[in-house]
């Protein structure tokens, strides 16, 4: 299993509505569970990122 640190957006994540909140989470949950082999659509490739490979979580 996956360890996912989110306490650097504890604050932001609180200050989203119920909802939101829900669809994070959720986001988050999957990707402990799945790590890496998690993709589309939750997660995705930043295009034109400085650094090689990088990845973004895309909840809802």
């Amino acid at each position: 299993m996956w360890s996912v640190d989110i306490e650097l957006v504890a604050q932001w994540l609180a200050s989203l509505d119920k909802d939101s909140q829900a669809q994070v989470i959720a986001a988050v949950e999957l990707l402990e569970d799945r790590g890496p082999q998690l993709g589309r659509p939750v997660v995705d490739t930043v295009s034109r990122s400085r650094h090689r490979n990088m990845k973004e979580l895309r909840p809802g």
